[in-house]
């Protein structure tokens, strides 16, 4: 006899149901969240300081991709990681997040 579970419909639900549709459909941590679908900024809004930030971080995960595939300065980038790692209160768990976050800084001192 074969195994069958019923599983009520709103448990298949993900994402919106069209796209006129304001609600959408998702699950957060095993449980199924519903919301309003989320309203992007209008791009007039955006202060010059927030697009400063917007092309910092742009310039720093282009940069990132860049050093991650030089093997001597991935080995550089690794070194620094795991002495965050050792000392820092919450360190980085992903060594990309830290190359970004380190030449974010970098790029915004600059």
């Amino acid at each position: 006899m074969a195994d069958v579970s019923f599983k009520d419909p709103v448990d298949q639900l993900n994402g919106r149901i069209n796209h006129k549709s304001d609600t959408y459909f998702c699950t957060r941590m095993g449980k199924k969240v519903v919301s309003h679908y989320p309203l992007h900024k209008n791009s007039k809004k955006i202060t010059p300081l927030q697009r400063d930030a917007f092309s910092n971080f742009g310039q720093a995960v282009h940069q990132a991709k860049i050093e991650l595939a030089d093997p001597e300065r991935k080995a550089f980038w690794q070194q620094l990681f795991d002495k965050q790692k050792q000392t820092a209160e919450k360190p980085y768990l992903i060594l990309r997040n830290f190359i970004i976050a380190s030449l974010t800084k970098q790029n915004k001192q600059n």
